[in-house]
């Protein structure tokens, strides 16, 4: 696996080379960002909740892409990201695409463009602004980085099944893949001079599926937003994706995985006022979900179905300093709820009582920012993640980032 790697990672270099230094009929552009972190966690960091392995000193290479984009004639480019994966941070395991894809623009004016290939979903606000030299903290919201008690390949996981998911039943899900990036069809375009937007994609795979490059289901996702820009000052919009989020497996072989899907509706709005930019979103998540009892009748597993739903908020405002330019504050207020359900499960202890399918969670953080010059960022942040559990888990983060963008 490691010498299939390395030779991936070779190939992709390899690449880069060629593509450099053969002539070409396109105009090409490169640029990259570049983000190394020092980060500090509390006693009971764990990768699944707040994204450290542990809570020794952590120094790493959080983000390294390098972008391409090429016009290969006045309405149509291609444009490429090659990047370590989001995902595997902070432990850098090679590089690999994670953006190709086709555009072709004006097909009707400012009213119709296409994006053809691995895209990034249109789906709320965040996936577009996630970039190091974007975003401005050093961590991620829960919906990009949370895991949940739902598994691709069983479903619903009661408290005895979690751990065991992460190596046999194809892990847990976040509401939205780390990245937001599928493969899939994109139309977008505007109307009334950019006052009405829309975004709208055929994808392979949900929000939420770890295999966002195949399609393991008869029927397609279908990712979009649309939005209203009616002032200078601001942006609102509504965004949707549904599509069937199990992937087969002996576990799931006598299922029907068609019928089990995320469904997740979004608003948004952007606003900004002199120093002031606030970027807001509600998301409410609903997995239509199997569980799925190891008590057999006539040999087959038995179970049923479940609605494990869930709300999350996130209010991101950023404060420039005007009176030091470069300067600015971060505020980051990030809660995700979960419903109850009626457990399922007869050997559970709590069996046939209402509980919360996962627990409720909040995250803050604050943070300082500072560009010293046009290509380099600075960031200090601090980061408190509450779960609903007693005791508290330890989970704080002090982190330095430096981005350089080249």
């Amino acid at each position: 696996m490691k010498f299939l790697e390395r030779l991936k990672s070779e190939y992709i270099m390899l690449a880069i080379w060629f593509l450099s230094s053969v002539p070409s009929f396109a105009q090409i552009r490169w640029w990259g960002i570049y983000d190394f972190q020092i980060l500090k966690g509390g006693a009971d960091s764990r990768e699944d909740l707040n994204s450290l392995p542990n809570d020794y000193l952590q120094l790493n290479v959080h983000e390294f892409q390098l972008f391409l984009e090429a016009d290969v004639d006045d309405n149509i480019t291609f444009t490429t990201s090659i990047a370590n994966s989001p995902q595997d941070s902070p432990n850098f395991k090679g590089v690999s695409f994670q953006l190709a894809y086709a555009t072709f623009s004006n097909l009707a004016g400012d009213a119709l463009s296409l994006s053809v290939g691995k895209i990034v979903t249109p789906f709320g606000l965040f996936a577009k602004r996630q970039l190091a030299t974007e975003n401005p903290f050093i961590g991620y919201p829960l919906f990009f980085v949370y895991p949940q008690n739902v598994s691709p390949q069983t479903g619903y996981l009661d408290s005895s099944e979690v751990s065991a998911a992460n190596t046999q039943y194809g892990g847990r899900l976040n509401t939205m893949y780390t990245g937001g990036y599928y493969i899939g069809a994109e139309a977008f375009g505007s109307f009334i001079d950019n006052f009405l937007q829309y975004d709208v994609a055929l994808t392979n795979a949900p929000l939420s599926s770890t295999s966002s490059d195949y399609n393991f289901n008869d029927n397609p996702s279908i990712q979009g937003r649309v939005a209203l820009h009616p002032a200078i000052w601001g942006t609102f919009g509504i965004s949707y994706a549904s599509g069937p989020f199990m992937t087969p497996s002996s576990a799931n072989q006598y299922l029907s995985l068609d019928r089990y899907t995320q469904t997740t509706l979004g608003a948004d709005a952007e606003l900004s006022y002199l120093y002031y930019e606030l970027d807001a979103e509600y998301i409410f998540n609903r997995f239509k979900s199997p569980y799925i009892s190891y008590q057999y009748a006539n040999g087959l597993p038995q179970g049923g179905w479940l609605n494990l739903d869930s709300r999350e908020l996130l209010l991101d405002l950023r404060i420039d300093a005007g009176f030091y330019p470069g300067l600015f504050l971060a505020f980051r207020y990030n809660p995700l709820w979960f419903s109850n359900i009626t457990d399922p499960y007869q050997y559970s202890t709590t069996y046939g009582k209402s509980i919360p399918w996962d627990s409720n969670t909040t995250r803050y953080a604050v943070g300082v920012g500072y560009k010293p010059t046009h290509s380099v960022l600075v960031k200090l942040d601090y980061q408190r993640t509450d779960i609903s559990v007693n005791p508290r888990p330890k989970l704080d983060i002090l982190g330095l980032a430096v981005v350089i963008s080249f």
